[in-house]
């Protein structure tokens, strides 16, 4: 039995289906990379613009294991958002004390075993990076190391909760989904029908 050839409409609509489901795609992508840089930059300046100094009345020699009192880190700076404050010993590299955020109780703390290896080692990590967290590699979060002001034998660590981010992107990323479903769906129904009428005389040739 012979294949009969597909027509001149039905290979036009085909062409014309795929070119925008890549065009849709490649500007989806752009989209959703460019919400991410954004919000990443937020992240970043956020991290940047808390000084260490600010954070001082929570240092403490010794520090008592997780008596860091919440509210006076909430009175030098309104970051505890999201936020998770980590004291390293200067020399060790072990975590002394650590305070988490209102909406980070439940959270999986920071993973920063490699920046307490640096640490110990005499290094201490510059600029800003992002880590995973403790028993949940798909937690993220952006953390700055800074020498302790109030204590030079201590590291502080600022990390700061990418879990909004990850929503974030993942609710625009459906809506673009959706979005994008629909508009091919309607451009196939309407291109259908302007071809039908506009195709017709080659169709009738080709036929």
């Amino acid at each position: 039995m012979i294949r009969r050839p597909r027509s001149i409409r039905f290979r036009v609509l085909a062409v014309a289906v795929l070119l925008v489901v890549l065009g849709m795609l490649v500007v989806n992508l752009i989209a959703l990379l460019t919400l991410r840089a954004n919000l990443m930059a937020k992240v970043d300046q956020q991290l940047l613009a808390v000084p260490g100094e600010a954070f001082g009345p929570l240092l403490r020699e010794p520090p008592p294991p997780s008596t860091l009192d919440p509210s006076s880190a909430t009175a030098n700076s309104g970051f505890l958002n999201n936020q998770v404050i980590t004291i390293l010993d200067g020399s060790t590299g072990t975590v002394v004390d650590q305070l988490a955020g209102p909406d980070l109780r439940d959270a999986p703390p920071p993973d920063l075993s490699a920046v307490s290896a640096q640490v110990s080692s005499g290094q201490i990590p510059s600029g800003l990076m992002t880590v995973g967290a403790v028993g949940d590699p798909g937690y993220h979060y952006r953390i700055r190391v800074i020498q302790a002001s109030a204590d030079p034998t201590q590291v502080v660590v600022f990390a700061k909760s990418l879990a909004d981010i990850r929503s974030t992107l993942a609710r625009v990323g459906i809506v673009d989904a959706v979005v994008s479903v629909v508009l091919l769906g309607a451009l196939i129904v309407i291109g259908r029908a302007v071809m039908r009428i506009g195709l017709q005389p080659l169709t009738d040739v080709d036929e």
